[in-house]
């Protein structure tokens, strides 16, 4: 299983991919509206659960001002239930220096992808504890997709493959990790080896043991379009599955780490 992103309130300050005006390309503007509408869908979907949801419908669906999706929503069961206990939430994806819901004051969040230049930004207004949805479920489930798509704009690639395409249970799994410098220029990088290979599988961390030692230097120059490569072996799993290991190289570009999917089938062990 993929681990959901980290749902930290926080805005990384840091300069915008895209020009003044949030010049989106259409396939990031596309990956936004799949992705706000997919939180649409799974809050409607929850209504019967919730009864805080009741009144919500295609009416609290909108666009701003980049053509993006909003949500605005406020439970109105009565004048008292909205003055003494209200319960109001509202959503977008906007350009990182974008201000939103201001009105809203402290109850405002954000939660950033910077190499986008792009963020979640909302606010949620729960007044009594009897009011049980969460709104940062959703947006750390459905904002997986943005923070893949946010990968295919880093300077940095890892890529992730297997020599086989099955292995057997109870069987270590050798995989090779490239790190390819897609930009045009050269970079300093930190060499590929346990301590900045960082694997996760069932939210739990997996277990790899870097199999050659192509470099002892600390940090290499990949230069534009150049690649490094070095073979780990991962832990065994002990049942029969299609599984997806989540890895990270530990260098940050903007607060953003390369990451990629190492997809791997296992089957049964021979008797």
């Amino acid at each position: 299983m993929r681990p959901t992103i980290l749902f930290f309130l926080i805005l990384f300050i840091c300069p915008p991919l895209f020009a003044q005006g949030l010049g989106l390309d259409e396939r990031t503007k596309e990956v936004c509206n799949q992705v706000m509408e997919g939180i649409y869908q799974d809050i409607f979907d929850a209504k019967k659960k919730y009864p805080e949801l009741e009144q919500f419908d295609e009416n609290v669906l909108s666009e701003n001002q980049y053509g993006i999706y909003q949500i605005i929503y406020e439970y109105k069961k009565s004048p008292e239930q909205e003055r003494r206990n209200p319960f109001a939430f509202g959503l977008t994806i906007a350009g990182i220096d974008d201000t939103f819901f201001q009105e809203r004051g402290r109850l405002v969040f954000h939660l950033a992808f910077p190499v986008l230049g792009l963020k979640f930004v909302g606010y949620q207004m729960k007044g009594s504890a009897r009011y049980r949805y969460d709104l940062g479920e959703v947006i750390n489930q459905r904002g997986v997709l943005l923070a893949d798509h946010q990968q295919e704009y880093m300077p940095l690639k890892l890529i992730l493959r297997t020599n086989n395409d099955s292995y057997p249970t109870n069987e270590k799994i050798p995989f090779v990790v490239e790190l390819k410098n897609v930009s045009n220029r050269h970079m300093r990088v930190k060499s590929l080896s346990d301590k900045t290979l960082f694997c996760l599988f069932n939210k739990k961390e997996w277990g790899t043991k870097q199999v050659d030692k192509v470099s002892q230097e600390e940090e290499i120059i990949l230069k534009s379009n150049e690649s490094t490569c070095v073979e780990f072996l991962g832990e065994a799993i002990n049942n029969p599955q299609d599984i997806e290991i989540y890895c990270s190289y530990n260098m940050s570009i903007k607060g953003v780490k390369p990451s990629g999917i190492l997809h791997v089938k296992v089957h049964k062990e021979k008797q």
